[in-house]
């Protein structure tokens, strides 16, 4: 077999243990002291989003009206793309608490957030192996 395609199937294998052992461990990671504000600048933009679509949305579900509006917001400018990403997942799982307020504290949400994380930065780990092998044309930072 060739040695390009051993290295190939190598680093894949090394990206998918990591996935694997990240993924079982994700309630050792803990939080971060600004995850519930992330989480709840991702429903602000999630409501923005979904009233431009519907904007009577809010007469049906009283949970949104709970949720203040973006202008509103004090930080409406941070990293708006990967929360409101995140927020829509966790509705879309039924993650989310209708029953509460929208933005309750329920772990389960923390570790949803923490699970798309992990996925994202293995599938940019993929992209970027290949992004280098498309550049260089070698494995030479890739040795063992």
């Amino acid at each position: 077999m060739n040695l390009l395609i051993i290295k190939k199937k190598l680093f894949l294998i090394i990206i998918l243990s990591s996935f694997l052992i990240n993924s079982f461990n994700l309630k050792d990671y803990g939080y971060a002291w600004d995850d519930y504000l992330m989480r709840y600048t991702g429903f602000v933009n999630l409501k923005y989003i979904i009233k431009k679509i519907n904007p009577n949305i809010e007469e049906k579900y009283d949970s949104l009206k709970k949720i203040q509006n973006l202008n509103e917001w004090r930080d409406k400018y941070y990293g708006p793309s990967f929360e409101t990403t995140a927020a829509a997942i966790e509705i879309l799982t039924n993650n989310f608490e209708t029953n509460k307020s929208s933005y309750s504290n329920n772990s389960n949400n923390y570790y949803l957030r923490c699970f798309i994380l992990i996925l994202l930065m293995h599938i940019s780990y993929f992209f970027f192996f290949k992004i280098f092998l498309l550049l260089t044309k070698n494995f030479f930072f890739f040795t063992i």
